[in-house]
């Protein structure tokens, strides 16, 4: 069978054996996909230092009819986004968004416009500051083509509007979105300003956030709404979301 040839980025890697590598990719043609690499960490000239997180590459994968476990024949570097090594923030901002395409990418799903907004998130972040602004955009987005954005329109309890009445609104989690004052608790309640920087961040791409002059109490609220909404939705707390609550501080 002919090798596939797609433009790729890593999501993680897991040495396994004396030299071999298992990885796993987002792709452009074929999603996200697992990978052996036999021999990466002695060849250099198959996969040389391409094989690292952030680096736009083209994968050579050959599909085995035996398991779901492609393998990687060659992986060239095509933009290696060198300004995120440069910054502690960018570093970990494009190591969240790695972690969290990678917890919500199903294998073997082609999406391109997860593919290209990661691969967006990594450009901007190797010329410009890292911003919790963007941030937020980039998990809204992430979230809307992945079909599991919160609703932020109307009550998910009754299915009132409730644009005009934001200073009565909470986000319920387990029932995807915001609710109203009849319908949530009171622990469940976000601020009028919160929820307009929300609804606001949501209709926004990776480019325009800097748009947005956000207060740090409203930064730390829309902060702490969405960590608490992709924790529910993916199941678990992600890794790098305690370095980046550091990082805030």
């Amino acid at each position: 069978m002919e090798p596939i040839h797609t433009r790729a980025l890593l999501l993680k890697r897991v040495d396994t054996g004396e030299s071999d590598r298992v990885v796993t990719l987002v792709t452009e043609e074929l999603g996200k996909v697992s990978a052996i690499a036999r021999g990466a960490r002695r060849s250099r000239k198959r996969f040389g230092a391409a094989l690292a997180l952030f680096v736009l590459a083209e994968a050579e994968l050959r599909t085995r009819t035996t398991s779901s476990l492609h393998v990687l024949t060659g992986y060239h570097a095509l933009e290696i986004h060198a300004g995120i090594s440069r910054d502690i923030a960018a570093i970990t901002h494009a190591s969240y968004a790695t972690e969290l395409v990678d917890a919500l990418c199903p294998k073997g799903h082609p999406d391109p416009e997860i593919f290209d907004l990661l691969l967006e998130m990594y450009g901007l972040l190797a010329v410009e500051p890292a911003t919790s602004e963007r941030l937020r955009v980039f998990e809204l987005r992430l979230l809307t083509i992945a079909g599991l954005a919160p609703q932020l329109s109307v009550c998910v309890g009754c299915g009132r509007d409730v644009f005009n009445e934001p200073e009565r609104l909470g986000m319920d989690m387990g029932r995807g979105g915001v609710v109203c004052g009849d319908c949530g608790r009171p622990d469940q309640a976000i601020a009028p300003e919160t929820y307009g920087a929300l609804f606001e961040l949501a209709q926004l791409g990776l480019g325009d956030a800097g748009k947005l002059s956000l207060s740090d109490r409203v930064r730390r609220e829309l902060r702490n709404t969405m960590a608490a909404t992709i924790e529910y939705t993916v199941g678990r707390q992600l890794k790098s979301v305690q370095f980046i609550h550091k990082l805030s501080r």
